[in-house]
């Protein structure tokens, strides 16, 4: 009985408790109901703990996380109250699953979460979505397609800014046509805009995923943003299922995001793939001249091999 903030009905709380009793009493009292609570918001959580308090043993209670609870970082966060009342809820989990390690390890420290009761379970991929031919791009063409699908999130450090610094930096910026697609195509166009790079910008706006990923697999550089902060452990734990389209890919990758990154050695086992910090704009302007010049030989099996434990099959 999964819970998540996606119907009206979790917001009228008494009609939500009413159904699942009934649904409770539909089941033998001998038999065990798993509820899993998909954080957020905060309440998503707390309805969780309520239902455990009141049926106790019947139900086997997991609190999910996809994105963590304000960072858990309880010692950099004003907002303390909102901390103690998490952990008071998770002592009410049975268990708990979060997408990365580097959450696992945040929550088992700062909320005295057993390390037994925390599992990891990547968001992977499905070998199916990927089953077309993987081409490299034509050298031959005139300039380089690099590429970016996906949303922007500025409020929370993932920002296109660094990205258009480097490349207002680089001589070499008329060769680049970035090419992007998703939801953002306003916060993009007028980025580009107030960097002078318009002419640079093709706007696909919205694809469905299938032309998004042929997309992506036709690019010379694939933009990935995952943090544009200044802090170093900050954004090393942001893994989304758009990670693992890009892994797919035959693209070399550019990721803007903390050095510590969870899954950097993946990313950069192909030899030439980086994660560069937001801050580092020489650097991010150099590989986009390496980009440029095709003087690149990516191992891409080598990155592949590594992707593999990611696979649902």
């Amino acid at each position: 009985f999964p819970i998540a903030p996606g119907g009206m009905r979790l917001y009228k709380k008494r009609e939500f408790f009413s159904e699942f009793e009934k649904l409770m009493n539909s089941f033998d009292k001998n038999e065990k109901v798993l509820v899993i609570v998909s954080y957020g918001p905060h309440f998503i959580l707390k309805i969780g703990r309520s239902l455990k308090k009141k049926y106790k043993d019947r139900i086997i209670l997991v609190s999910d996380f996809r994105d963590p609870y304000r960072n858990f970082e309880p010692q950099k966060d004003s907002f303390k109250f909102m901390h103690k009342s998490l952990k008071k809820i998770l002592a009410y989990s049975d268990l708990i699953t979060t997408v990365s390690s580097v959450m696992k390890e945040r929550l088992c420290v700062n909320y005295s979460v057993m390390e037994e009761k925390v599992h990891v379970l990547y968001n992977g991929y499905d070998r199916k979505d990927f089953n077309f031919p993987k081409t490299a791009s034509a050298n031959e063409k005139k300039g380089v397609d690099i590429v970016f699908t996906g949303s922007f999130y500025p409020d929370d450090f993932r920002q296109i800014d660094p990205f258009l610094k480097a490349l207002t930096e680089n001589k070499n910026k008329n060769m680049v046509n970035f090419i992007y697609c998703g939801k953002d195509s306003d916060y993009v166009r007028s980025s580009f805009e107030g960097y002078g790079l318009s002419q640079n910008l093709t706007d696909m706006g919205m694809l469905d995923r299938k032309a998004s990923i042929e997309l992506q697999n036709k690019s010379d550089c694939l933009l990935l943003v995952t943090y544009t902060g200044n802090d170093p452990d900050q954004g090393s734990w942001r893994i989304s299922g758009k990670v693992y389209e890009y892994l797919n890919s035959s693209a070399v990758i550019l990721n803007i995001g903390s050095p510590k990154w969870e899954l950097r050695d993946i990313l950069q086992a192909d030899g030439v793939s980086k994660v560069i910090a937001a801050y580092d704009t020489k650097e991010i302007s150099d590989f986009i001249d390496k980009i440029i010049k095709r003087d690149l030989k990516p191992d891409f099996e080598a990155r592949e091999k590594m992707l593999e434990e990611f696979s649902y099959e």
